[in-house]
């Protein structure tokens, strides 16, 4: 089945929206931890929630809801869990590297992966917005 251009335009919107409100909750856990606002964290990696896994969520439920399990979601779905799974392994470990690596040097920019919880909350966020957007 083909998407419409309205399917097309919610399903972008939908990833956009989940990135956008991941970012901003990010933007705001940090400043609460840090007692202090810096607009790097707004396009920064990794930290809490995770905006690949909310976005991408929101992308692939939002497919779900238009076409049902096809062949477009179980793609979509296989790039998500791939990206979930890389930014909990693998970029966890290149960030634990490059801490060892500026505890001597301190001139890399640290790209810490996520943790199980940061995925979570990604994910809530992502079927969220879709789920509202859904309904737009």
């Amino acid at each position: 089945m083909a998407l419409s251009a309205l399917f097309l335009n919610k399903i972008f919107l939908a990833g956009i929206c989940a990135w956008f409100t991941a970012q901003i909750i990010k933007f705001l856990v940090e400043a609460i931890e840090t007692k202090r606002f810096s607009s790097k964290i707004l396009f920064a990696p990794g930290g809490m929630p995770s905006s690949h896994t909310a976005s991408m969520t929101a992308v692939t439920a939002m497919i779900y809801f238009f076409e049902g399990v096809s062949n477009l979601f179980v793609l979509s779905l296989a790039i998500t869990v791939v990206i979930m799974y890389d930014s909990i392994t693998l970029r966890k470990q290149v960030g634990i590297i490059t801490k060892k690596i500026n505890e001597k040097k301190k001139k890399i920019p640290l790209f810490e992966g996520h943790t199980g919880l940061q995925l979570l909350i990604g994910f809530i966020i992502g079927i969220a917005i879709a789920y509202i957007i859904k309904w737009i």
